[in-house]
């Protein structure tokens, strides 16, 4: 300035008399500029915080919609009012497409809204298969935020070439839930870089979740339905006879099973009785069973009983009653099921009745057989053995009359006259062991003596006994022992080539035991076939409600064991 004022540029004078105007005016010449950037910056930030408002207000309008809507809207619509809200979000900011995709691990389910600005595409524009980095951001729960694709990481390598191929300038991806049912929330910008503040994510992250828990409810009430629907096609269809009843036994529903079981319409039976149902031989019992129901004590119980139709005519049904837990009070609280097992009674009856005849058979034929071994045995004895020692006494008599000589043909007299005796002999103890007269006459123990006897005599077997006083015991009881004992010894005899059999019998208890014992060659009971007389023996004793066994193994010897029960009491001492 100095130099100026030198070089005669201005005169002292004028910059004395005018310099501090100078000054001021420069001064209020900054101070203007100034005010002017401030207050085009303070418009700027009041249009960024208008945006920002707006902004706000629209995802806030757009929950709130959205929330009242789903609030009563039937499933079926659900799909409607989600789109609704993405494509208003859509338009609100100005962006491409607002997606949001569900995932349920169970089924491997996915389910996929699409709002796009330009088209009506069900198909969105990113792929999260082809995203790898975001996806394991998602699945941690990170929300993944790009305004630009430059900012994202070294690791978003692939994920940034598939953006840029899809020409996607940013993007924001809000994870949803977590565990089985997760969902993604995506909006995308392919014209323009866009900035995602905090807040707004944050505000999308209550719409994802609002949209993941109004799908939830959906496929809930779907689940329900179809459950509803499948019990309701099985309470109408199944044969069974269904009926729901409150604690105090009234029917409430029916099914058309029921109705038809039991004669009337749906109509006539609900609000009566179970019990109005029941044969009243029956009805003691169910109502017992029912009582404990009422009080808890028991679940559930099963039944077997008449049942009484409208027209008076009766059949067996199953009853299946069981408890519902959990009902609101006068609701249905007890599942009745019945079937009509009428025929199966039948059935039942028909094959009960026939066991019955078959049981009986064995003791028929045992009895019938042993009358017949009497008759014949009564027959070899009084008749034929009879007259073969009338011809008998004959012979001898002619014998004592013959002459001496010649030897040689009264010799073949006196050898026919042998033979008959033998046969004589013979039929005498064949009429024995077809019906034996000790048994008869002296009872079970001298008849197994006398078996014993034969046995060593005959075949050369030591028999050991051990015979308790059996006198007392019933008829048939004796005649079943003797012939297991008979049968056992003869098997024994043929069959063991025993050297000592042990007879043990005893009588206490109310219990007879008979055992008989070798120490024979022995068997395998568990490869044998049975032959006839193991099976006469089982069955002789099933016929007097016996028990039968039969212990043997190979170089071992052989066990019967034949035991018997018997009402009366009886002291007896030991004979031999």
């Amino acid at each position: 300035m100095a130099n100026w004022l030198e070089a005669g540029r201005l005169d002292p004078s004028i910059w004395g008399r005018y310099g501090k105007y100078l000054v001021t005016g420069f001064l209020a010449l900054l101070f203007q500029s100034a005010l002017i950037v401030v207050l085009l910056m303070e418009r700027r930030r009041g249009k960024v915080a208008q945006v920002w408002l707006a902004r706000s207000f629209a995802i806030e309008r757009v929950l709130t919609q959205l929330s009242t809507a789903l609030a009563d809207c039937p499933p079926e619509k659900l799909h409607v009012e989600i789109e609704t809200s993405l494509r208003e979000l859509v338009d609100a900011e100005r962006i491409d497409e607002a997606c949001w995709t569900g995932f349920l691990e169970s089924t491997h389910e996915r389910t996929i809204y699409v709002a796009n600005r330009y088209s009506d595409s069900r198909t969105p524009i990113l792929d999260l298969s082809r995203m790898p980095w975001s996806t394991e951001q998602l699945i941690g729960g990170n929300t993944v935020v790009i305004k630009a694709l430059d900012d994202l990481p070294q690791a978003a390598s692939p994920d940034r070439g598939y953006l840029s191929g899809r020409r996607v300038m940013s993007a924001v991806l809000v994870p949803s839930g977590s565990g089985e049912s997760r969902g993604v929330l995506g909006l995308v910008c392919t014209s323009a870089e866009r900035s995602w503040p905090k807040t707004f994510v944050g505000r999308l992250a209550v719409l994802g979740n609002l949209i993941r828990d109004a799908l939830l409810r959906k496929k809930a009430q779907e689940a329900k339905q179809a459950s509803e629907r499948r019990f309701r096609d099985l309470f109408e269809q199944v044969p069974l006879g269904i009926a729901l009843e409150d604690l105090e036994g009234r029917l409430l529903f029916v099914n058309p099973a029921l109705c038809s079981m039991l004669g009337y319409t749906a109509e006539e039976i609900r609000g009566m009785r179970c019990d109005h149902f029941s044969d009243q031989d029956d009805a003691a019992a169910d109502w017992a069973l029912f009582q404990e129901l009422q009080a808890g004590s028991r679940a559930t119980y099963h039944l077997e009983k008449r049942y009484r139709r409208k027209d008076g005519t009766q059949f067996w049904g199953r009853a299946s009653i069981l408890r519902v837990p959990d009902q609101p009070p006068g609701g249905p609280a007890i599942l009745a099921m019945l079937e009509d097992v009428t025929e199966r009674q039948r059935a039942q009856d028909k094959w009960t009745q026939a066991q019955s005849l078959l049981y009986e058979l064995p003791s028929r034929l045992i009895h019938a057989q042993e009358e017949e071994r009497q008759r014949i045995a009564r027959e070899l004895h009084d008749d034929i053995g009879q007259r073969l020692s009338l011809v008998m006494i004959q012979l001898e008599h002619i014998n004592r009359e013959l002459p001496i000589f010649p030897s040689l043909q009264f010799g073949d007299f006196a050898s026919l006259l042998q033979d008959v005796d033998e046969i004589t002999t013979d039929i005498h103890q064949l009429s024995h062991q077809l019906h034996s007269s000790k048994l008869q006459h002296l009872g079970l123990n001298a008849a197994l003596n006398e078996v014993c006897k034969q046995i060593t005599q005959q075949h050369k077997i030591a028999v050991i006994k051990e015979l308790d006083d059996a006198s007392e015991l019933p008829a048939e009881i004796q005649l079943c022992l003797y012939r297991v004992a008979q049968e056992a010894l003869g098997n024994v005899a043929r069959h063991s080539r025993a050297v000592t059999t042990w007879a043990r019998l005893t009588v206490e208890s109310g219990m007879a035991c008979l055992e008989i014992t070798d120490n024979g060659r022995g068997f395998d009971p568990s490869s044998a076939t049975q032959g006839l007389g193991l099976a006469s023996m089982r069955e002789r004793l099933r016929a007097v409600h016996g028990e039968f066994r039969v212990t043997s193994s190979k170089g071992q010897g052989t066990k019967i064991v034949a035991m018997v029960p018997f009402e009366e009491d009886i002291a007896l001492g030991k004979v031999s």
